[in-house]
């Protein structure tokens, strides 16, 4: 179906995916990636139209996880792990952005409570960045998609 919109979903369970398939009706397909390298992988070997992307991926392999741990504890491997895992979404757009995947971004992340950090990661990452609130209904989820791929 040419009019179907790609949707690779990228989180450390299957909570997104499995709402995805059950809210969203003919004209999406849906492609998921448990961690940011298999999401980089999938990028560079097939097209999608928008990456909806989970924050925090505590249940993944600590092995898995992209970037260099932080903390405000340095020293402290399992703070910095913690750290790294909870914001672990950032560090995958980071990448992304980084291997030339320019395509619309979908956080599952309420950023509504830190306009500031949400202004500079738009700044530094790229215009193409949106959020969902965890309370996302299947209308809004599937509004943000339709918009997003049409750009």
């Amino acid at each position: 179906m040419s009019d179907c919109i790609r949707v690779l979903i990228v989180e450390d369970g299957t909570e997104y995916i499995e709402r995805a398939r059950r809210w969203m009706g003919e004209g999406f397909s849906f492609q998921r990636a448990g961690c940011g390298g298999e999401a980089c992988r999938l990028l560079d070997e097939d097209s999608y139209d928008v990456v909806w992307l989970d924050m925090d991926f505590r249940r993944t392999n600590p092995d898995l996880l992209l970037g260099e741990p932080e903390s405000p504890r340095r020293g402290d491997s399992s703070a910095e792990e913690a750290h790294l895992a909870e914001h672990q979404g950032l560090y995958i757009l980071s990448a992304l952005r980084s291997a030339g995947h320019t395509l619309p971004v979908i956080f599952s992340h309420d950023f509504s409570e830190m306009p500031k950090r949400w202004s500079r990661l738009v700044q530094r990452l790229g215009p193409s960045l949106d959020w969902l609130p965890e309370t996302a209904d299947p209308e809004m989820v599937q509004t943000r998609f339709r918009v997003w791929s049409a750009r």
